[in-house]
């Protein structure tokens, strides 16, 4: 385990934007609407369209955007990895749940070329692992947030354990008390990898984390947890930044 980083990757690539979960807390649904037109600008430079319909196809592609529709970028997709071994987070903008096959042939291609780096895929649908094949060097990651969704998702987080990659829970934003649950009900589980941070930005309702939501990650010895700086202080000063071997 390595203490060194203040986020868990070196780089997030992002080659789709995008996701039909609609959760209330999105931070990416606002990122990608203040960002859409220059998304849209940078895209259409790799799109082959006749001059006369620039216009009309620019305004579609930034209202996709916008609305957080799922949409390819290709202009993200190639861009450059850096050179030295790194960690990739896939998709910090979408859901693979909601990516089209000829995405997921595309991104597993590039993550295969690449078997130097490590990239992290995060979905709330992990029944998408049953269908896609992932290169080892994938970790493969499901987001809990609350009680009755880890309870409709179990069979399918059980089945991560057959499988080789590495692969991790993450509880941001954490919204209960959750993790004994999640430990009981895994108890024949090795997961490798927690992430846990809490509610960022500027929802009315946002749901802050307690000191008893926090509490139960500290005394996790034999999984590496990497906390958010977000949680800071709400239960010890000093966060656990681990990674797995």
């Amino acid at each position: 385990m390595s203490k060194i980083k203040k986020d868990f990757w070196d780089m997030s690539w992002n080659p789709v934007w995008g996701c039909k979960n609609k959760c209330e807390y999105c931070y990416a649904c606002k990122i990608a609407w203040r960002f859409a037109d220059k998304m849209a600008k940078k895209e259409m430079k790799y799109m082959d369209i006749k001059p006369n319909l620039w216009p009309e196809f620019f305004q579609s592609l930034k209202d996709d955007l916008k609305n957080f529709h799922p949409t390819w970028l290709e202009s993200n997709y190639v861009r450059k990895f850096p050179k030295k071994p790194s960690i990739i987070f896939v998709n910090s903008m979408s859901d693979p749940a909601y990516w089209k096959q000829s995405w997921y042939e595309k991104i597993l291609k590039r993550i295969t070329e690449n078997f130097q780096h490590t990239f992290v895929v995060l979905t709330k649908s992990p029944k998408i692992y049953k269908k896609y094949f992932f290169p080892h060097n994938t970790i493969l990651g499901v987001s809990i947030t609350k009680f009755d969704f880890l309870l409709y998702h179990i069979d399918n987080i059980r089945y991560l354990d057959s499988l080789p990659n590495k692969w991790l829970i993450s509880f941001e934003p954490i919204q209960e008390n959750i993790l004994p649950f999640v430990l009981s009900l895994t108890n024949k589980l090795y997961f490798n990898w927690i992430h846990v941070g809490q509610e960022s930005g500027n929802r009315k309702n946002k749901i802050k984390a307690t000191p008893e939501m926090i509490k139960p990650f500290y005394d996790i010895k034999d999984t590496a947890v990497f906390m958010k700086e977000n949680i800071r202080g709400i239960y010890h000063p000093d966060l656990k930044k681990e990674f797995p071997a």
